[in-house]
């Protein structure tokens, strides 16, 4: 099993500053909330686990509650 600081580390020095911002990071982002928006209605609470740079959170805090975790 790998270092987990050296995962720590990874995701700490911004490994996913932008990720969703360009390539295919892009249709994976416009894809995503496609899909999230079938099963999570407007004006409900959603849980963002893991939430990372909170791009989901950000989209979702429109018209939603999301309590944030690391």
């Amino acid at each position: 099993m790998e270092n987990k600081n050296v995962i720590f580390d990874f995701y700490n020095n911004g490994a996913e500053i932008g990720r969703l911002e360009n390539g295919l990071g892009m249709v994976e982002f416009y894809r995503s909330k496609e899909i999230i928006s079938q099963y999570i209605p407007k004006a409900s609470t959603a849980y963002d686990i893991g939430g990372g740079i909170g791009k989901y959170s950000e989209w979702l805090a429109d018209g939603t509650v999301i309590p944030f975790t690391e």
